[in-house]
């Protein structure tokens, strides 16, 4: 851990593969139409990011 003025970082002791977990991932439609993900998630992401700061 790393403390910081008005901040706390945890760094992990060892680096994780989050790729096995990308097969089961479901996001409710089908990724290989990728202009229709663009379509439905673009606004999300864009949402998230302006909460974000």
């Amino acid at each position: 851990m790393i403390k910081g003025k008005g901040y706390l970082k945890i760094v992990p002791k060892k680096k994780v593969d989050l790729t096995k977990f990308f097969d089961s991932a479901d996001l409710g439609m089908n990724i290989e139409d990728w202009g229709e993900f663009e379509k439905r998630f673009t606004p999300l992401i864009r949402s998230l990011m302006m909460l974000k700061g």
